[in-house]
């Protein structure tokens, strides 16, 4: 439509469908809206070359043709985001993001949160926080230096110097270079290089100078060799050796004279004072007794003089003294030795002295005698009568007399003599014995023993000898005997290391100690039913693992006991005849529906039974049989069907599940996990459903080795032959 002159429209105007409305009762017109918020309303974006507005405006995004606005003024401009602006003026700006500009001029007040100034300047400047300039200058007077120093200030007002004050106050704080008219007090200062000059007044520091470092100042103590030290702050000389003193203020030394002995003291040496000295004898005199060799020193006060030990530790070389000492204890003796407090003497109980080595008692002196711990070793022999009891070892070189003399060794190199007898066991020859002693030892060794005399009989608890003749022997016989032992009586023990004879009988028990027992017999036959093998103490599976019978051959042929598979291994072949298997019931526990697990342990037979009036079967549970790398375990169950409603009683329910679809295995040692059995052609083994009918269902177990944790590893196979009944034949 066109229309080439004014028209007006009082109702309103829509063009298309949400393109253009015009509501005249609210005169408000939407673009791209029918229902217009205000009195212009724009759903989507404006493109304009020029726009004008006198208010306050709003404009989420604005794009000019080229993304860039070239001049925009307002009297609020309100904006969020990033703004680039080469030139901004206004009388108040807030600035509450990052804002980038060449050139920021203020009339009014300028807050900017952070942000980096290059170069700031106005009337008054006020900040708050850290702040980092090169340079501050007031006016056209630069007073803070590019080194920050401070300079070109006449004066400070009040406040500015305590500010300054607690600035420097709350240290740590670093100077380049500082200077101070006035008086300043610091509280602690480091100086890394440079020099503290003062042109006037004093500077003055409190403490104990222990950080003054590189001080070289003080009186300083020299010899005629050089420098002996510095740090001497002050010192007073007096006394008669003083002569004078020397100050030198162009080398800073100060050097003092002393003459004469500093007094009028001397040194003597004789039998009395009178043989010392000649003349008077004054205070401070030192006298060296040559008959006592000690030394005495002339002491005078205001009433009396007198010669006094110059070291006084002999105490009672003048005159005897008692010392009174505490008892002490072996650890803390009362009398002890520098360096060594726990060796000396102390008193146990009234009457007794003992001395000490190290905290232990070795010598009591008491009113009974002396009592030595350890061992008494005298180079010069022991003369006397010892009584008493003495223990340890008594060595004796030279010829000992005892009257009675008990020991639990006494090895001697001469002639041993004795008028009561021998008790003991005695070593080494026993030559010249005469008369008729009573010899009692523990062993007689002799290259030949004959008895004689009208009893011919010897008692001994051990006789070692070449050649033993008696009528009699009473005891244990021990080492080698050859010839004919004949007469042998009574029941001795006979420890012997081999005996050699043509048969040998024994009435009693045989025990045989040692590593390896040889039986070279052509026929070896044992009453006793039982064979133990692997006999200890205390038997376990463990201990028994790999045990058996071995026949050495070509290759060796063996029956072990392995403890992993709990069975024999055969290293052959085995030929059974009427070979029987072991049939046990099979347990079972109860599963919800009437259903039960039926559990068939090979620990208990490899051929199990089941009545199927006892519950449905639901899971087949085959446990313990051996994970043996390559091997197979079968097992054999025989069901029986109910007598009445056999419907009830199928295996694993239906025929399309089959017998062995839910199957548990449980290794032996291996925790157990869940399969199902794989059957021939893909059929399932469904039991019969006749009454009383017997199935036969057999399971194959295969474990490959790879990992008896690894359900994997492990393959069942089942098969099975059902409907097992009697026949009408001959019925």
């Amino acid at each position: 439509m066109a229309v080439n002159k004014n028209f007006v429209v009082k109702n309103g105007l829509e063009v298309d469908t949400n393109l253009i409305v015009a509501d005249a009762n609210t005169n408000k017109v939407g673009i791209g809206s029918t229902t217009p918020r205000v009195e212009l309303d724009v759903r989507g974006g404006i493109a304009a070359t020029d726009i004008s507005i006198s208010g306050v405006g709003t404009i989420v995004t604005l794009q000019s043709t080229a993304g860039t606005v070239t001049n925009l003024s307002g009297t609020n401009l309100n904006y969020s985001g990033i703004g680039t602006v080469g030139t901004v003026l206004a009388s108040s700006a807030n600035i509450s993001g990052i804002t980038t500009t060449t050139s920021l001029n203020v009339s009014g007040i300028a807050t900017i949160a952070v942000g980096i100034v290059t170069n700031l300047g106005g009337t008054n400047l006020n900040y708050s926080g850290i702040a980092t300039a090169n340079s501050i200058s007031i006016g056209a007077t630069q007073v803070i230096s590019n080194e920050r120093q401070l300079q070109n200030i006449v004066s400070l007002d009040a406040t500015t110097t305590s500010t300054i004050e607690t600035a420097i106050a709350n240290a740590p704080n670093t100077f380049t270079d500082l200077r101070v008219t006035g008086i300043s007090t610091l509280g602690t200062v480091l100086v890394s290089s440079g020099v503290i000059t003062a042109t006037s007044g004093i500077v003055t520091y409190y403490g104990d100078g222990a950080y003054l470092q590189n001080i070289s100042a003080g009186v300083g103590i020299g010899t005629s060799t050089g420098l002996v030290g510095y740090g001497v702050t002050f010192l007073n000389f007096f006394g008669p050796g003083v002569s004078t003193a020397y100050y030198s203020s162009t080398t800073g030394i100060a050097t003092i004279y002393f003459a004469g002995g500093g007094g009028s003291a001397s040194i003597g040496i004789g039998s009395t004072p009178g043989d010392a000295f000649t003349g008077i004898i004054t205070a401070g005199n030192l006298w060296y007794n040559s008959n006592l060799g000690r030394l005495f020193i002339y002491y005078q006060d205001n009433d009396s003089a007198q010669w006094v030990d110059a070291a006084p530790f002999n105490i009672g070389v003048l005159s005897p003294v008692s010392i009174a000492l505490t008892s002490g204890t072996a650890s803390a003796p009362s009398l002890s030795f520098s360096g060594d407090t726990s060796t000396g003497l102390f008193q146990a109980t009234p009457g007794q002295q003992t001395f000490v080595s190290s905290g232990a008692s070795v010598l009591n002196v008491n009113p009974g005698g002396v009592n030595v711990t350890g061992v008494t070793t005298s180079s010069g022999g022991f003369v006397g009568t010892l009584t008493g009891n003495v223990t340890g070892n008594i060595n004796s070189t030279g010829v000992s007399t005892f009257a009675s003399l008990r020991a639990t060794n006494i090895n001697t190199t001469g002639v041993t003599t004795s008028s009561g007898g021998f008790v003991g066991d005695v070593t080494g020859n026993a030559t010249g014995l005469s008369g008729t002693p009573n010899v009692t030892v523990g062993f007689i060794t002799a290259t030949e023993y004959d008895i004689t005399g009208s009893t011919n009989t010897l008692n001994a608890s051990g006789l070692n000898v070449g050649v033993a003749t008696a009528t009699t022997f009473i005891g244990a016989v021990t080492g080698d005997v050859t010839g004919n032992a004949t007469g042998l009586s009574g029941t001795p023990n006979i420890t012997v290391g081999n005996i050699v004879g043509a048969a040998l009988t024994l009435s009693g028990n045989l025990t045989v100690n040692g590593t390896q027992t040889i039986i070279n017999t052509q026929t070896l036959e044992v009453a006793d039913k039982t064979i133990g093998i692997g006999s200890t103490s205390s038997p376990s599976d463990a201990l028994a693992d790999g045990a058996g019978i071995v026949v050495y051959g070509t290759t060796n042929k063996s029956i072990l006991w392995q403890d992993n598979s709990d069975s024999f291994t055969f290293s052959d072949g085995i030929d059974i005849k009427g070979a029987v298997e072991t049939v046990s019931v099979g347990a079972t526990y109860a599963l919800s529906g009437g259903r039960v697990v039926l559990e068939c342990d090979a620990q208990n037979g490899t051929v199990f039974t089941h009545n199927l009036a006892n519950g449905t079967v639901g899971i087949v549970s085959l446990r313990n049989f051996p994970a043996t790398k390559n091997s197979v375990t079968t097992y054999t169950i025989l069901f029986t069907q109910a007598s009445t409603a056999p419907t009830s009683g199928v295996g694993n329910t239906v025929a399309i599940n089959g017998i062995g679809t839910n199957m548990t295995l449980t290794p032996l040692g291996v925790a157990g996990f869940t399969t199902s059995a794989r059957v021939a052609t893909a059929s399932t083994v469904t039991l019969s459903t006749t009454a009383d009918d017997v199935d036969i269902v057999s399971f194959a177990v295969h474990y490959n080795g790879s990992g008896t944790g690894t359900v994997g590893n492990y393959r069942v196979l089942a098969s099975g032959t059902t409907g097992f009944r009697f026949g009408n034949v001959g019925f």
